[in-house]
């Protein structure tokens, strides 16, 4: 119960993961009982009455189908007044516009009909696609000489925020595929996506480029607008680099190097890693 008070309080720095909910930096199992002071229908988890709040705006038709997909037991109906009530008692919860509002008491009835998400969850198991979580995150950088980042110094620019310029020598000679980590996650750095399957852009996020059309010449089949509309797109360049018109439009960061120093700002290495963890997070809970 003080966990769920506590979470009342703290909505924003709740999350809801597949095995476990994080309130504050805190690790909970999702089953844990909490037992209210108001009789309910049946005794719900953490997970379920966080998921009602954490989707308090959403219609009855919507939350219904959310609990669905996310294999979470919804509140029953006729419990959600009493549950709004006993959460307003701790913090205020506003009812405008949320679940409770689709449907006038006269309507509903008291048979169970919970057997029908049975049929939903069965029907959702069939189904051909195949639902694969994300165990690898990647990052794409450019192959061009001219790239300020590659495969030879992401590594240190990521890592150790440190911008060192690569040679030709150094990008002929090295791998097309590194390894970096930022804040214990781990990362594939690629300069060549022909080989990228359909699941492997799904893990992408974050993508270098060198301000020229010619990086995605291997990318025909790809939708670039949808592509940096889900990744965090950067350009790391000196301040007498131009990007090409053909990419103009897009929604990609500039990162201006300073020419006669060969640095970055601190604050400008920190943005860079927030951003790319900002999108692991989102693509964590899809």
């Amino acid at each position: 119960m003080e966990q769920l008070i506590y979470a009342i309080k703290n909505i924003e720095k709740c999350s809801i993961m597949p095995d476990e909910i994080i309130i504050d930096g805190k690790f909970y199992k999702r089953n844990i009982p909490v037992h209210l002071k108001t009789k309910l229908k049946r005794t719900y988890t953490l997970c379920e009455i966080l998921f009602y709040i954490l989707n308090k705006r959403s219609t009855s038709a919507e939350y219904l189908r959310s609990c669905n997909k996310n294999n979470i037991s919804p509140i029953d109906y006729t419990d959600r007044k009493l549950l709004n009530d006993e959460i307003n008692s701790y913090c205020s919860f506003d009812e405008s516009n949320s679940v409770l509002d689709e449907i006038e008491s006269r309507y509903i009835c008291n048979k169970d009909f919970s057997y029908i998400f049975d049929i939903l969850k069965n029907l959702e198991n069939k189904k051909e696609e195949k639902i694969v979580l994300i165990d690898t995150f990647r990052i794409i950088v450019p192959s061009s000489v001219k790239s300020l980042i590659t495969v030879n110094n992401v590594k240190d620019f990521l890592e150790k925020s440190k911008f060192l310029e690569s040679n030709l020598e150094d990008i002929f000679c090295s791998s097309s595929k590194c390894t970096v980590s930022i804040d214990g996650v781990q990362f594939d750095v690629y300069d060549d996506v022909k080989s990228f399957t359909s699941e492997d852009w799904k893990s992408v996020v974050a993508i270098f480029v060198d301000g020229s059309s010619w990086q995605f010449k291997n990318w025909k089949d790809k939708n670039l607008a949808e592509i940096f509309c889900n990744t965090a797109v950067f350009f790391v360049r000196y301040d007498n680099m131009e990007m090409a018109s053909e990419i103009q439009g897009y929604n990609i960061e500039n990162v201006v190097v300073d020419k006669k120093n060969k640095s970055l700002k601190k604050e400008d290495f920190e943005r860079i890693r927030k951003d790319i963890l900002k999108v692991v997070e989102l693509k964590r809970r899809l």
